[in-house]
């Protein structure tokens, strides 16, 4: 510090101090004296900066300054190169590659529960078939049964007596109450039934639903992943123009958008 010290005066030496007139230094000092950021060579070694802070700034000033020329690059080349993706063509691509899959899904569903449907109607109709037979043959009976009495009474000479007419009336209500058995039996099958188509049809509604919604979330899926595949196309002549512009290991603080990235 003494060789900056006027011998004279006592005072700092500012030529010294800066290494001369011609210096950048000395020049900024006197920049800075006429403007009032210091009084004199005392007050400017005060007040400057150190070192550190020194290259902190230039730094942050540099860092500054090159985010601003990638944001300038990156907002004229996306100017000049649009990215461009045809979301109608993509869900036509995606749909043609997904829907087959899914279709057969549901074809093989739904013909397993038409199989189903087929052996409801099957015993369906084997039960009114047993129902009718049954029915014939019990009418077949009461008809025999009731002229057997007949001819009994008759060949007894009772013909027209109460117990001919009490005999006959019991074979005709032990018909009737066999009738009514055969068509609670009947009815109480076919309820079953009945619930068992229903619920086929619950469960082919809620199946039909869900491979629908997952025929769409499939296809969604596609649309994102022809997406991505376009803006990693995009974006191969991006990062060649962008890594013939800047140094790929700087670092900026600049990140390139999450869109524009592989």
């Amino acid at each position: 510090m003494a060789d900056y010290i006027n011998a004279e005066t006592g005072d700092y030496s500012v030529s010294a101090y800066f290494g001369g007139k011609d210096t950048e230094g000395y020049r900024k000092y006197k920049e800075g004296k006429a403007q009032g950021k210091w009084k004199d060579l005392n007050d400017y070694i005060a007040k400057k900066p150190s070192t550190e802070e020194q290259f902190a700034d230039n730094l942050i000033k540099e860092q500054q300054k090159l985010i601003k020329e990638q944001t300038s690059f990156l907002e004229q080349y996306t100017k000049n190169n649009p990215f461009v993706f045809d979301e109608e063509l993509a869900r036509q691509s995606a749909t043609q590659e997904y829907e087959p899959y899914y279709q057969e899904l549901l074809s093989d569903y739904v013909q397993n529960v038409e199989q189903q449907r087929t052996s409801i109607q099957d015993d369906r109709k084997l039960q009114q078939e047993l129902k009718a037979f049954e029915e014939g043959a019990a009418t077949r009976d009461l008809m025999r049964a009731v002229s057997q009495a007949e001819e009994g009474y008759a060949g007894a000479g009772m013909f027209f007596s109460g117990n001919k007419a009490r005999a006959v009336g019991e074979r005709q209500v032990e018909s009737q109450i066999a009738g009514e058995k055969r068509d609670t039996l009947y009815n109480a099958g076919e309820t079953a039934r009945q619930r068992q188509e229903q619920g086929l049809d619950i469960e082919e509604q809620r199946r039909r639903r869900d491979i629908a919604r997952e025929q769409e979330s499939a296809i969604e899926g596609g649309i994102l992943q022809r997406e991505s595949e376009a803006i990693k196309q995009y974006n191969v002549p991006f990062v060649q123009a962008y890594n013939r512009r800047f140094d790929p290991g700087s670092i900026s603080g600049y990140m390139v958008p999450e869109g524009l990235r592989y």
